[in-house]
């Protein structure tokens, strides 16, 4: 017969192991993203293309396939966070929406090619990719908070880059 705290120290037992298994699926992958710009002091006046670069590194000992969508730039490849000053997030152009699955029925009609295709990165390898987020978001002048996210497997996780900040001055 089993006693009290048997039963406890199994039912505890049992449930560490189940956390250990959803932790062992969730682990993000061996990789890290990085924003940059070209130009160091990521300023541009406003209508200009702001273009910043999201580079995912390979930070494992492991060979990684990176599924790339190769016909969109780095659009559609990652999620990005843009943000003002106020913790806002800036009107969406309409390509934007249709990239979110969001379109606007006011929106003019578009159509959206993929090409998707898995890249093999090696161990320190780096891929980058450059985003115009003037093609993404409308811009005002002001200073914005850039990050990206990238998902990694088909329950949504994801992994975030760090914050860039980049400001749009007016003509």
């Amino acid at each position: 017969m089993l006693r009290c705290s048997n039963l406890v120290a199994i039912a505890l037992a049992g449930f560490l192991a189940n956390c250990c298994v959803l932790a062992a699926q969730t682990a993000p992958p061996g990789y890290k993203l990085h924003l940059w710009t070209r130009d160091a002091s990521a300023i541009v006046n406003q209508g200009q293309p702001l273009v910043i670069m999201v580079s995912l590194k390979n930070v494992s000992s492991q060979l990684i396939n990176v599924e790339e969508d190769k016909s969109l730039s780095g659009d559609a490849n990652y999620k990005l966070s843009v943000l003002d000053i106020n913790g806002k997030e800036p009107p969406l152009t309409a390509y934007h929406r249709l990239l979110r699955g969001k379109p606007d029925p006011k929106d003019p009609m578009m159509i959206l090619n993929s090409d998707s295709i898995l890249v093999p990165l090696g161990p320190r390898g780096t891929l980058t990719n450059p985003i115009d987020l003037s093609k993404l978001y409308s811009l005002k002048p002001g200073q914005y908070t850039v990050q990206a996210r990238r998902e990694y497997d088909s329950q949504g996780d994801s992994v975030a880059s760090d914050s860039l900040t980049v400001t749009i001055t007016s003509r």
